[in-house]
């Protein structure tokens, strides 16, 4: 069943709290079940994640926003060759694997990079 996404009021945050070269590059997600799965514990139903649409894909730390298969999901990253391995959570063994293009491909599949997470509100 498909999942209804509806926008609710802005979120509203301060612009200090980020570098100023992000400022023009910020989104925000709330965050659903399949969304988080890859995340494990980190981030859970509800709670709100601000992102980056700028991405470095020569410094993959941290958790990612990835274009996969028709959805959004939040993994941790590996590129090895040209597969961008979705990381399975703590405790899991599934890799989830992106066939990319070329390195510029990485643009098209990363979404974004999380920069903050707040919990559900």
């Amino acid at each position: 069943e498909k999942e209804l996404r509806i926008a609710g009021p802005p979120l509203r945050l301060d612009v200090r709290l980020f570098p100023n070269e992000e400022l023009g590059r910020l989104f925000a997600y709330r965050a659903t079940p399949d969304m988080a799965r890859r995340a494990g514990g980190s981030v859970r139903l509800g709670d709100w994640l601000i992102l980056s649409s700028r991405v470095d894909g020569q410094n993959l730390e941290g958790l990612f926003a990835v274009r996969t298969k028709g959805r959004i999901v939040l993994s941790r990253l590996l590129v090895k060759g040209k597969e961008l391995l979705l990381l399975p959570p703590p405790g899991a063994t599934d890799f989830e694997i992106v066939e990319l293009r070329g390195e510029a491909d990485l643009a098209r599949v990363l979404a974004g990079r999380v920069v903050m997470k707040l919990r559900g509100m």
